[in-house]
């Protein structure tokens, strides 16, 4: 995802961006990822422009945390069903940390629906002024179903030079999983059942107890 289709979103303390039809922010009071064209509002952070030079990307702004935000951002994307072409590059991002006040960024995937995750990708800093890009072996995960997110923290100094951005999220064979195919029914009678009515979505490997 290049975002360049996402119209740009500044910061609101009231509504969360709204960002594509498969990577969202996480809900309020959570830090919040914004779509942005050419430079951030901050000076000597942030990218020029996005890796294209005439797009958009998404960043998240390190001194937006005067909405009494969280400190961390997240990016995650629905359940997906994860793919391996076992030559070391099943998911590519790029990625800007630039600023003296940079954070961390982690990139973690989850097969139990968000109770366990496991870190896959983690930067630390600043990481100068230029676009950078990080290739992502899912090899392990292959066959299963998950979900994955980016997670940033602004700076130990909460300083205003620290925005964090990415760009050119892709996905090489893995796709969102079909609903209908990951759905619990709650055992109402103790028979060991499902009961027929009210299933459950889980993006889980394991049956869900009950």
């Amino acid at each position: 995802d290049d975002f360049d289709d996402r119209d740009i979103c500044e910061l609101d303390c009231d509504i969360s961006c709204e960002l594509s039809s498969l990577w969202m922010n996480a809900p309020l009071p959570a830090n919040q990822w914004l779509v942005n064209y050419g430079e951030t509002a901050t000076e000597a952070t942030g990218p020029d422009g996005d890796i294209s030079t005439y797009g958009s990307y998404i960043y998240v702004e390190s001194s937006q945390n005067n909405c009494g935000f969280e400190s961390a951002a997240i990016l995650e994307t629905d359940c997906m069903e994860i793919f391996s072409n076992n030559d070391g590059c099943d998911f590519s991002f790029y990625f800007s940390m630039n600023g003296v006040d940079a954070g961390t960024l982690k990139f973690e995937v989850t097969t139990d629906d968000g109770n366990n995750w496991q870190t896959l990708f983690e930067e630390n800093g600043d990481q100068g002024s230029d676009w950078l890009k990080a290739n992502i072996d899912l090899k392990d995960y292959a066959g299963y179903v998950g979900r994955f997110r980016f997670k940033t923290e602004v700076g130990n100094n909460s300083g205003e030079r620290g925005d964090i951005a990415l760009d050119r999220l892709v996905f090489y064979g893995s796709n969102r999983v079909v609903e209908a195919q990951y759905l619990f029914y709650e055992d109402q009678d103790s028979d060991n059942y499902g009961a027929d009515i009210n299933p459950s979505f889980f993006c889980s490997n394991t049956l869900v107890e009950g």
